[in-house]
């Protein structure tokens, strides 16, 4: 659990860093604005880092007391389970995209 603290703190400091430029360009801060945009690329990569550790850290905890878990969750299907919803997600993204667009269509003739 220190590993999964560790990464969350880390992950808001990241997280405060990337938010900064709004602040600083509000403020005319050109100095630190320069600065951090300078190394914005190399913060969102960390942040990324950092959110798939702390994720991985809490599903490896699952792994040591699989009592604790759901026996859905628990299967040799799982990654089977998980393609289905991502096929699902999609089309239901794109079926809600084509709504969108032919309703605006029809509100602007």
């Amino acid at each position: 659990m220190f590993e999964v603290a560790y990464c969350v703190m880390l992950y808001t400091a990241v997280l405060s860093l990337e938010f900064a430029p709004i602040v600083l360009e509000r403020f005319n801060l050109q100095k630190p604005l320069k600065i951090i945009r300078a190394v914005l690329i190399p913060l969102v990569i960390g942040g990324v880092i950092l959110s798939t550790l702390h994720q991985s850290s809490l599903g490896t905890l699952y792994l040591i007391m699989p009592e604790k878990l759901h026996p859905f969750w628990y299967t040799p299907l799982f990654a089977g389970v998980l393609l289905s919803v991502g096929n699902r997600g999609r089309t239901g993204h794109d079926y809600f995209r084509v709504v969108h667009e032919r309703k605006t269509l029809w509100t602007s003739a």
